[in-house]
């Protein structure tokens, strides 16, 4: 009988992608309507902590990746951007085996983001927004000198208020200022352990808050296309989760996820075309 959390894992990602291209191309067809791509390269640094708080493992590492966004201007009063972003590569994860030895390997993450936000003036070069972010993380991690892998995905939405503040604004340049405040919601965790024959099991952590701070520079070149660079730093953390064994292999294991923290800071190449 098929897993029906499994089903709906798969399909999630796929359907929300598509409600996405489908929505953007309607407002492509729009005038006031702005397409950027974004090549971008981020470190990536996670870390998992003991209940007394020390280190289980962490994984660090650049990995590069590409984000696509499309703003459409409703009325005078309202903006909506819709993004999709996805990271990809390799990373190294320093940790410990069950028994308490240290045990080094790599891990390959895969990061899929999609957004929505809707942003409004509220002074003279200042806008405030609220925004909400779909989240797919994919982290398999390898064997390693005898010790199993095991492959993981993490799921979850984001809720965000912010505000865009311009400044030093000249000769068609000019540095912008983003600060927001998110919060995770519902987040979940599928844990694969098909490599050692203990099945699968699935998850859910505690949700806490974050903050995801941007520095852009952008220059106007002509009334259609702009470029920029774009610096930025995101944390958020996640709770334990709840403890289930796992099922669907020849043995089980009882499992939890310990406390975790995601610290990323990046850089962005920025290219706007007006439509």
């Amino acid at each position: 009988m098929p897993n029906t959390n499994n089903t709906m894992r798969d399909t999630v990602l796929p359907i929300t992608m598509a409600f996405l291209l489908l929505l953007t191309f309607s407002l492509i067809a729009r005038a006031e309507s702005e397409f950027s791509l974004t090549p971008s390269l981020m470190h990536f640094d996670y870390t998992e902590f003991s209940y007394n708080g020390t280190v289980l493992d962490r994984e660090t590492g650049w990995v590069p990746g590409i984000q696509f966004q499309l703003a459409h201007d409703i009325n005078d009063q309202l903006n909506i951007e819709l993004g999709i972003s996805t990271y990809g590569g390799n990373v190294d994860y320093a940790g410990h085996t069950q028994s308490g030895l240290p045990h080094n390997t790599r891990t390959n993450e895969g990061l899929t983001r999609i957004d929505t936000r809707f942003i409004a003036p509220l002074l003279p070069d200042t806008n405030i927004y609220l925004a909400t972010k779909f989240h797919q993380w994919d982290r398999n991690i390898y064997s390693n000198n005898g010790v199993a892998g095991i492959f993981e995905q993490y799921q979850w939405w984001e809720i965000s208020v912010g505000g865009r503040i311009s400044f030093w604004i000249k000769n068609n340049q000019a540095w912008i200022a983003d600060i927001a405040i998110l919060r995770t919601i519902n987040p979940t965790l599928y844990v694969d352990l098909s490599s050692v024959d203990a099945g699968n099991a699935d998850l859910n952590l505690g949700s806490d808050t974050g903050a995801r701070l941007q520095l852009m520079w952008e220059i106007s070149t002509n009334e259609r296309y702009t470029y920029g660079i774009n610096t930025f730093y995101e944390i958020w953390d996640f709770g334990i989760s709840d403890t289930k064994n796992t099922t669907g292999g020849s043995s089980s294991f009882s499992i939890f996820e310990p406390r975790s923290e995601t610290r990323h800071i990046g850089i962005q190449f920025q290219l706007n075309f007006k439509h």
